[in-house]
């Protein structure tokens, strides 16, 4: 019997923690979010097309041979009609072939025919599309050779050049796809003139195709001010980019591969706190780099630069396009008493510093980015424009040719060999990549049975080194064959056809019956087991160091330890089940079907709250205070910056922090239970934390933040807020969609002993002891109540009940 998805996703969660994983991530994985559709690239081409053709076939005085160039302008019409056998499209409309050409468009453009020829048209050349590819940046070329072959004087470029942009407005707005909200770049004839042929006829087919664009390709990930990276993204980064970056950064799958010549993930890479290692950005953190060395100048304008983040193993990313940027290693020559070896030459590219670890963000097909840089000129890090032209993978010939390009063909062997491959968004459709899967995997399956292993016998198919996330309403027949050569080459030798457990489905986020779980929602489960994996790894190594460190007036017991830890692995149990039994119904009714995906979406965000916004604000407000001490003096202003940036402070920097963490969370669920249902209460009964009963709940914000309501007559809730204090000025803590709380009450740490450490006279801020009596269990009474958290719980007991007291103020009292 196949198991439940979500039970599935832990085999893959182990291969993550265990560091085995890369993810493969293609165009799907980006289609709802960037739209950059086939049906949309080919409506652009065909747009650029149209319009050439209209201007080279109309009164083109300022061409020497001018009937040639029309003459060869309506040849290529031809062409591209009867070699993707378009005529028959024209002629089920009811117009005659012979006499169809762009200009006939403008007259019948209301016509309804039209629109189904049009919708025929792109359809048909979607299917096409590497092989239309190849011919479109051909018939670009002889277009263009016809333009910039000839002597032309200033005024006869800019009416070219007017002309060029009336025709491509005129006919993107004729046959532009539904997601298309962007305008054609105008021909740049200068830019093109520079360059020979092929190359110039491949440029301008990836200008039509927006690379130049970031409203159409990604956003501006090399910004050097962050705040412009978020704005030019406009909302386009989701979640499963986000949970990708952050996996990264926790050091548990540093290289990801990908297809996609957009810069969405390196826009979220960004978000999380890496720095590029080249170009502009890469200067700021160098520039940081060389200033944290130094003591910070509390004199300083604030608003001087960028802010400098908490040191991590794992600072920065690089984009691999090419081979030289394998090659080519940034300088690792830290300062020292050691004589300083020469000043690099103006216009080196700048690079960090020493040996920090880098994250790989691996793009086999070309980069978008990379080709903006080389339109501004030859560079180290890109190389010529013809260079990377060349590199970048399109056309029917680029793709059949890819296995030629050894730098990444070995790579992606060598990956195989050794990883477990997670495909996300990509179907392996593709002939070529399709055949390398398959031959490595078949190569690995008859070394297995050359050897003959004995422990083959006992394997299974989901040991496939291969996971695919796909939709979940087909089977991918390409998706599945990979899975199968997958699991022969681990010695399985019967395998279904139809069905396998290493077949992550998920539903699109359009599904008419909104069903569950979407990408989004099954990456998010995915994280949340890698983070819970993780604490349990922090427990068993650092609970008893980091209690020991905070708690120097009382012992730290081994059963303690134990019982803290086997109360985490049955919240992680209690998690699952609340998430699993609401996440599938066998029901075919349509209302049912949205009710049980509402109910499972609603659990779902009740369980990974924990995981993905209170304890990664946690850790990122203990390394706030672990900066301050390190710098000696941090800015309010720079504090302020820090906490408005979503950088992520991954869970593996400091093991003692996260435990704590832990801690931190096993007592205020079990004081909440005590509080809200009384001492006969389950702790961690999903029962407890749903409205319209009491309920405990995460919410998004700059700090780590915990709605408490504890009364099903009384749904507005009390807001729980911890902070350092001596980080900023007295705030109020700002989250996403308030939700207007009752009160909000305040737990200030102090700087004197991290991670935990309250101020005198705070009494609704619990000290370590309180919390660890809590987490554990230790020394309850008959009411429940742990003697050396007794004292604490009796005043958060009256704030959070008491209905006429007002917000606690910022030292822990109530004003």
């Amino acid at each position: 019997m196949k198991q439940p998805l979500l039970e599935r996703i832990d085999d893959l969660a182990d291969r993550i923690l265990a560091g085995e994983v890369v993810f493969f991530v293609g165009a799907g994985f980006s289609l709802d979010t960037e739209k950059n559709s086939a049906k949309r690239l080919v409506s652009r081409l065909l747009a650029r097309f149209c319009a050439l053709h209209r201007v080279l076939t109309g009164e083109i005085r300022w061409l020497v041979d001018h009937e040639k160039a029309r003459d060869n302008a309506k040849a290529l019409h031809r062409g591209l009609m009867t070699t993707f056998n378009l005529d028959k499209h024209v002629k089920e409309c009811g117009l005659i072939a012979e006499q169809f050409e762009p200009n006939t468009w403008a007259k019948v453009k209301a016509d309804k025919q039209i629109e189904k020829l049009k919708n025929n048209i792109i359809l048909t050349l979607a299917r096409e599309y590497y092989l239309f590819n190849d011919w479109m940046c051909n018939a670009y070329d002889e277009m263009l050779d016809h333009m910039l072959g000839q002597a032309m004087t200033g005024q006869a470029k800019r009416t070219i050049q007017a002309e060029l942009s009336v025709a491509d407005r005129f006919f993107l707005d004729l046959l532009k796809n539904s997601d298309e909200t962007s305008e054609l770049e105008p021909v740049n004839l200068d830019r093109l003139r520079s360059l020979a042929s092929p190359s110039r006829g491949k440029a301008l087919f990836l200008d039509a195709m927006g690379f130049r664009q970031p409203e159409v390709m990604g956003g501006d990930p090399d910004n050097r001010d962050l705040q412009k990276v978020i704005d030019s993204y406009h909302g386009r980064l989701l979640p499963r980019h986000h949970l990708l970056a952050r996996l990264a950064r926790e050091g548990l799958c540093p290289t990801l591969i990908t297809t996609n010549f957009d810069l969405l993930l390196e826009g979220a890479y960004r978000l999380a706190g890496f720095q590029p290692r080249r170009g502009p950005a890469g200067e700021e953190a160098v520039a940081r780099e060389a200033a944290s060395d130094r003591p910070a100048d509390p004199n300083a304008d604030p608003g001087a630069g960028p802010p400098c983040f908490p040191p991590t193993r794992w600072p920065s990313y690089e984009r691999i396009t090419r081979a030289h940027q394998y090659y080519y290693r940034p300088s690792r020559n830290r300062v020292s008493g050691k004589p300083q070896p020469e000043e690099k030459p103006i216009g080196s590219p700048p690079t960090l510093k020493g040996g920090q670890q880098a994250a790989s963000i691996v793009k086999i097909h070309g980069c978008a980015e990379t080709y903006r840089h080389a339109c501004d000129g030859p560079s180290e890090e890109s190389g010529t424009l013809p260079e990377v032209l060349s590199s970048l993978v399109f056309t029917f010939r680029e793709i059949q040719n890819w296995r030629q390009d050894s730098w990444s063909r070995d790579l992606l062997l060598t990956l195989l060999r050794t990883r477990t491959m997670v495909f996300c968004g990509y179907s392996t459709a593709d002939p070529v990549l399709h055949d390398t899967f398959r031959t490595v995997y078949e190569e690995m399956a008859s070394r297995f049975k050359r050897h003959a292993f004995a422990e083959t016998g006992e394997r299974r198919q989901a040991d496939a080194p291969a996971f695919f996330l796909a939709g979940a309403q087909s089977r991918e027949f390409h998706a599945l064959e990979v899975l199968r050569s997958a699991s022969h080459a681990i010695g399985v030798n019967r395998v279904s056809l139809t069905e396998h457990p290493n077949y992550l489905e998920f539903f699109f986020r359009n599904d008419d019956h909104c069903r569950f779980p979407d990408m989004d929602e099954l990456l998010s489960w995915l994280f949340h087991r890698v983070y819970r994996l993780r604490q349990r790894q922090a427990l068993e190594s650092e609970l008893r160091s980091i209690a020991t460190l905070l708690m120097k007036e009382v012992s730290v017991e081994s059963e303690a330890v134990k019982r803290i830890i086997e109360s985490f692995d049955k919240l992680c149990v209690a998690e699952c089940k609340s998430v699993m039994d609401v996440a599938s119904t066998q029901s075919e009714d349509k209302a049912v079907i949205r009710s049980a995906a509402e109910h499972a979406r609603f659990a779902l965000e009740r369980v990974t709250g924990w995981t993905s916004h209170f304890h990664p604000r946690l850790l990122r407000e203990f390394a706030l205070a672990g900066l301050r001490l390190r710098k000696g003096y941090v800015g309010t202003d720079e504090i302020r910056s820090l906490r408005n940036t979503p950088w992520y402070f991954a869970a593996g920097e400091n093991f003692g922090w996260t435990a704590w963490g832990v801690v931190v969370e096993l007592a205020l669920r079990r004081a909440v239970t005590l509080m809200s249902v009384g001492e006969n209460g389950d702790w961690c009964d999903p029962q407890h934390w749903h409205p319209p009963g009491p309920w405990i709940e995460v919410s998004p914000g700059d700090f780590p933040v915990v709605d408490l309501s504890l009364d099903k007559d009384c749904p507005s809730p009390v807001r729980l807020v911890i902070r350092h204090r001596e980080l900023d000025e007295p705030v109020s803590a700002t989250v996403e969609n308030d939700g207007l709380p009752r009160r909000r009450i305040t737990w200030n740490l102090s700087l004197d002993r991290l991670p935990w450490s309250r101020g005198k006279g705070d009494d609704l801020t619990p000290d370590a002891e309180s919390l660890w009596a809590w987490a554990s269990s230790s020394g309850k009474e008959k009411d429940g109540v742990p003697k050396d958290g007794k004292a604490w719980y009796e005043k958060m007991v009256e704030a959070v009940k008491h209905e006429d007291l007002p917000d606690a103020d910022t030292k822990g009292g109530l004003s």
